[in-house]
This record gives structure tokens, C-alpha cells and sequence, in this order.
């Protein structure tokens, strides 16, 4: 056989080797060794971290206070309170003033809650799997549906913006990850492990990385 014969039987060979890698998929073995019912070990887990614990437990913004002079004049005046109360609106639209000099605060503030579903640890995991599909449920009862193919899939937002959902298997292994482009991302790896049991990592990059492992004895 000639060299060129052979590279051209070697390219055609790669060229179709590649569409089998990538459409390799999850056994039903390792589909079964995830899915199901999960129940937090919170002795084997790691305790919250403080990046996460923030997130998890926010801070209330503190309220702006009257000022003094203002609030004693409406209190002598019979019907100042309706002045009052308008002058409360006018508050808020200084409210808007100050948003606009603290802007990158409210965005980080906006989108750490969008990944609290994610990052917060259940008590109880629920996870469904089938063919290319995940299937997961927040501790509310909401589902989210995640494409396993690799690829990300874009969900627009009611107030602007949009939320990228990824899933794939690598091995054994599940990966979901959530993002806000430009923004940052949380992923969770499920990994099941020797013992029958499931080790959870999740892992948050607002900028910068937070890691937390828990694990979950399956509910028969």
C-alpha cells in the first residue's frame, strides 16, 4: 500500500472515529448508580464553607433611617402623614441614585441568588436520568431539565439577561453546571461511590472558587 494511500485510509478512519466519541453515552449501569432518591449524610459531609454560608444566609440591607427634622415635622403636622408618605417615594428614588453608584454590588448580590438552588445542600436529592436527560428536583418540588450532550443551552430571563444550563457525563460521573455569562458559575459532579453511596461536589466561582463535598446514602 502507498503513503498516500495509507494517510488517506488514516485520516477517513479518524474522521469517523471522531463522531463515535462523541456520541459515546452513559451505560444503564452508571445511569442507575446516580439516579434515584438521596438522603444528606451530614457526618460525612463538609461543614459550609464561608463563601457559601454568605450566600446561603444574606445579609438584610439596612434600611435607610428619617431624618430627625423631617420625621418630628410630620409627626405635629394633622395631615402631613400623606406628605409624608410621598416623600417616602421621593426616598426611593434616591434609592435608585445610590443603586447606580453600587451597581456591582446588587449584580454580585443578583447573581448569587440565582445559584442559591444549586449551592444550598438538600436534604433529600432527587434525581431521574434517562437516555441524553436529568432530571432534578429543588427542595420546593420545582424541576429543571438538563440535556446531557456537552453543550450549553441558553434560558432567556424575565428581567433581561440570560442563564446557561450544561450537563455531560465524563466516565462515571455526572456533571451539571448553571452560569450567568460574563458573571460566574456553579457546578455540581456526582460521583457514585464503591460503597453504594453518592459524593456530591459542589463547586461555586463568583470570582472566586468555593468548594464543598457532601455526601448521600441512596433511600431505599
Amino acid at each position: 500500500m502507498s503513503r498516500t494511500r495509507t494517510a488517506a485510509l488514516a485520516v477517513a478512519l479518524i474522521a469517523f472515529a471522531a463522531p463515535l466519541r462523541a456520541q459515546e453515552k452513559p451505560t444503564d449501569a452508571m445511569m442507575k448508580a446516580i439516579a434515584g432518591t438521596w438522603k444528606l449524610d451530614s457526618t460525612r459531609s463538609d461543614s459550609t464553607p464561608p463563601g457559601l454560608a454568605a450566600l446561603l444566609n444574606p445579609r438584610p440591607a439596612a434600611r435607610p433611617q428619617p431624618d430627625s427634622t423631617t420625621a418630628a415635622g410630620s409627626a405635629a403636622a394633622g395631615g402631613g402623614g400623606g406628605g409624608g408618605r410621598r416623600g417616602g417615594g421621593g426616598g426611593g428614588g434616591g434609592g435608585g441614585g445610590r443603586g447606580l453608584g453600587a451597581r456591582s454590588a446588587g449584580a454580585a448580590n443578583g447573581n448569587a441568588r440565582a445559584f442559591a438552588t444549586e449551592v444550598r445542600p438538600q436534604q433529600l436529592l432527587v434525581l431521574k436520568i434517562s437516555d441524553g436527560m436529568v432530571v432534578t428536583t429543588d427542595p420546593s418540588g420545582y424541576e429543571t431539565t438538563w440535556k446531557t450532550d456537552g453543550k450549553k443551552h441558553q434560558v432567556a430571563q424575565m428581567e433581561g439577561g440570560v442563564i446557561e444550563f450544561q450537563g455531560e457525563w465524563q466516565g462515571k460521573v455526572l456533571l451539571l453546571e448553571k452560569s450567568i455569562p460574563g458573571a460566574g458559575a456553579v457546578e455540581r459532579e456526582f460521583k457514585p461511590t464503591k460503597e453504594g453511596d453518592l459524593e456530591v461536589t459542589i463547586t461555586l466561582n463568583l470570582g472566586k472558587k468555593v468548594e464543598q463535598k457532601l455526601m448521600y446514602t441512596r433511600v431505599p
